[in-house]
């Protein structure tokens, strides 16, 4: 069964998935048998929008919390690409000429004017009701939901957004007030906003806080795999459908000592979050104790660590920006008190698998990679050091907090993108050098890739060529073996069959 027919009938958890991601990445990227997360976001979603959020692939978002535009030259030295939250009556000049944008909250429509002159500065609005689901009187779905429709009527042109509290991570939260043991506020919630955020801040969460229930404070305090619980939650929620985005603590927000957050947590709660599915982060950097708006910006090694991740995290945009394989990796944590949680993606001949611990401490994690045989070698991106995978099985360890990415060709790539080996043409033609030994090509048109490939999808060449006649050099050992080479043009992809003597 073909890609396109094995989604068009698959079903996981009820829900359809979408195979929108098909228009940015070839199907062969994939091996036979893979199974898709459900896709919420991309290229594809906020198009529907004119004013919208961008739809470029090599960006994954991220922001930063209820700032004043006239910072956004440092902002965007640490990696900042939009801000949330902020005042739109303020000066957004220093935003424009940094390349940011801004998501202002709806009650700004009434003093700034036209909503053509925000022109593509501001991308989306946002509740002006924070946390909205929290406190003793929470607000109600019906009026979200009214709200979240009149703001449509008034700007069609940008998606709306809500931002709702930690108590999303929850069943029984004593911050809603009356609706504390109704979750399912949030299946309505949803309904009232097109992007969706939630903030839960465990480094700055400590057991026996007076101001918090016990049940919050055990579930939440010191504990960054509630992020991932948040962000699961948040998905299921909006049916899989809306994208979500992750208020990230970068401050100890009060002046009490047992707010423990460093620079070391930056990254993994980070990652937690990307790999539990959201399309965008932001961080929270103000301290309240005293009242600080750009308090991060007074932290140099915590403006350091948010830098570095996210250079990180620009670094694996495009990667990030596609597809989630469900079932091409399944990962063993030999401490049973600290998950590993892994999120598996295919780019450009590639598996890309990024993992993190979500507890502190030490584990050894095995890795299963479905679909690898015979002996890999497993780059362990950024380390200086590789790994290698017996049958697609490794193993690597992890402490405290540890973030892995894991990086190892794609095998039979090819099996999945080779419905039919054509015979030679005139459209594109190889052959062996008697002389040389090497594999003559000659195309219509000019190549832009050219690859060779294994009988069983292996790939042992990837080369860059513009013009349409060049050489393929190959060593001995594969002599005598029957390889596939495809080429690929603007227009055009060919692949042929050949015997190398």
């Amino acid at each position: 069964m073909g890609i396109k027919n094995y989604l068009k009938n698959l079903i996981l958890g009820g829900l359809l998935l979408s195979v929108s991601f098909l228009s940015a990445q070839t199907q062969d990227e994939y091996i036979t048998g893979d199974v898709f997360q459900a896709w919420e976001g991309g290229r594809e979603y906020f198009a529907k929008w004119t004013n919208g959020p961008t739809t470029d692939p090599s960006v994954f978002p991220i922001g930063i919390w209820y700032q004043d535009p006239k910072n956004a030259g440092s902002y965007r030295n640490m990696g900042i690409d939009f801000f949330m939250y902020a005042n739109s009556g303020l000066n957004l000049y220093p935003l424009t000429t940094n390349g940011m944008t801004i998501i202002p909250t709806t009650d700004a429509m009434t003093y700034a004017g036209p909503y053509a002159l925000y022109g593509s500065t501001v991308t989306t609005w946002i509740n002006p009701n924070d946390e909205l689901d929290m406190g003793s009187v929470p607000m109600t779905p019906s009026v979200v939901i009214n709200d979240y429709n009149s703001t449509v009527a008034k700007d069609p042109t940008r998606p709306i957004m809500i931002n709702v509290g930690p108590c999303v991570s929850l069943d029984n939260c004593a911050g809603r007030g009356s609706r504390s043991t109704h979750p399912e506020d949030y299946y309505e919630y949803f309904k009232g906003a097109d992007f969706l955020s939630f903030d839960v801040y465990p480094m700055n969460t400590y057991i026996n806080d007076p101001t918090l229930s016990p049940i919050f404070a055990n579930a939440v305090a010191g504990k960054l795999n509630i992020i991932g619980i948040g962000v699961d939650r948040m998905r299921m929620y909006s049916n899989y459908k809306k994208p979500i985005v992750a208020i990230l603590e970068c401050t100890n927000i009060f002046s009490d000592t047992r707010c423990q957050l460093t620079p070391a947590h930056i990254k993994p709660e980070a990652w937690i979050a990307i790999i539990h599915g959201v399309r965008s982060i932001v961080y929270f950097c103000h301290t309240m104790e005293p009242l600080v708006e750009t308090a991060v910006l007074n932290n140099a090694t915590m403006v350091a660590a948010i830098k570095t991740n996210n250079a990180l995290i620009a670094e694996n945009a495009s990667i990030l920006n596609s597809q989630t394989v469900d079932n091409a990796t399944t990962v063993f944590s030999s401490n049973m008190s600290i998950t590993v949680k892994q999120m598996t993606k295919r780019n450009n001949g590639y598996t890309y698998i990024y993992a993190v611990a979500e507890q502190s401490g030490n584990t050894n994690a095995t890795f299963t990679l479905r679909g690898f045989t015979g002996t890999s070698t497993v780059e362990v991106v950024g380390e200086n050091r590789t790994l290698t995978s017996n049958n697609g099985v490794f193993t690597d360890a992890f402490s405290n907090y540890a973030v892995h990415i894991y990086k190892v060709s794609t095998p039979g790539k090819i099996q999945s993108a080779v419905v039919e080996v054509k015979a030679d043409s005139k459209d594109f033609i190889i052959h062996q050098s008697a002389e040389s030994g090497d594999i003559n090509y000659d195309c219509i048109e000019p190549i832009q890739k050219l690859e060779v490939f294994t009988i069983n999808g292996s790939k042992i060449l990837n080369k860059v060529s513009a013009s349409e006649q060049g050489t393929i050099q190959l060593n001995n050992s594969h002599k005598n073996e029957v390889l596939i080479v495809r080429a690929m043009t603007k227009n055009n992809t060919y692949v042929r069959k050949f015997m190398l003597n």
